[in-house]
């Protein structure tokens, strides 16, 4: 069997709404608990450490590691609820863009759960809904005149996803009629199979990005367009098989 890391269980567990303590411990003998709900994040704590989300990307570099999954354990407490995906991409971004360790990781992860998200009102608008990868379903508004999409953090959609260039396309709207700009992405943008530059784009047509493929809609939708990066697991072939939790 292929090793498993901490962030596979986590990833694992948040995708089948599980409950319980996944527990871990280094190979110094240092130990750890993260706890979930529903498949979201409620209690993480590393002993002599402050408790907090930050604590399990402290547990994320221990190495060698092992993790024991406790089916049902309940928390000491519950000071925020968080999404699995949003803590994993938030701990890719810093990653990714050279963040400053540890504590700029804590500042970043501090944030999440901790406050709602405005909801998008329900305006007739055009809209991407992804329909390849373990994220599929999540759809994205084009609400402003021109939305930039790609992997770093300047975008207005940001896409954590290898194949995604960091700025990979812009879509710019007027009135009711939607262009795709490719920004000389490396994978390209491809509209209903075949490679763009730049084209005028229809309702229902595919839009392509790298790897992550995209319906396109014009329509009344009850959506928001994300602030925060939206990490895009898996790949297509793998995108609707049910996911089990590995036995150590």
């Amino acid at each position: 069997m292929p090793l498993i890391t901490l962030l596979d269980y986590l990833q694992i567990v948040g995708n089948k709404g599980g409950t319980g303590c996944l527990k871990v411990c280094g190979g110094d003998g240092r130990t750890g608990e993260i706890f979930l709900e529903d498949g979201e994040i409620v209690y993480a704590s590393v002993p002599d450490m402050t408790s907090g989300l930050h604590t399990v990307a402290v547990m994320s570099v221990w190495e060698p590691v092992t993790v024991e999954w406790d089916e049902e354990a309940k928390p000491p407490a519950r000071p925020f609820r968080a999404a699995v995906p949003e803590v994993l991409m938030r701990m890719a971004v810093v990653v990714d863009e050279g963040g400053e360790g540890v504590r700029h990781l804590r500042k970043e992860l501090e944030s999440i759960g901790t406050s709602e998200l405005p909801r998008g009102s329900r305006n007739r608008h055009w809209c991407l809904e992804l329909v390849n990868t373990v994220r599929q379903g999540l759809r994205f508004a084009l609400d402003k005149s021109e939305v930039r999409v790609g992997r770093g953090r300047g975008n207005d959609i940001t896409i954590l996803h290898p194949s995604i260039s960091r700025s990979h396309c812009m879509f710019v709207v007027t009135g009711d009629t939607l262009r795709v700009l490719d920004l000389g992405s490396s994978n390209g943008t491809m509209v209903d199979g075949g490679p763009v530059t730049e084209a005028v784009l229809r309702s229902g047509a595919e839009v392509r990005l790298g790897k992550c493929r995209f319906r396109l809609a014009y329509e009344e939708c009850d959506i928001d367009r994300p602030t925060t990066p939206v990490l895009v697991f898996g790949s297509e072939k793998h995108a609707t098989e049910k996911t089990v939790l590995p036995e150590i």
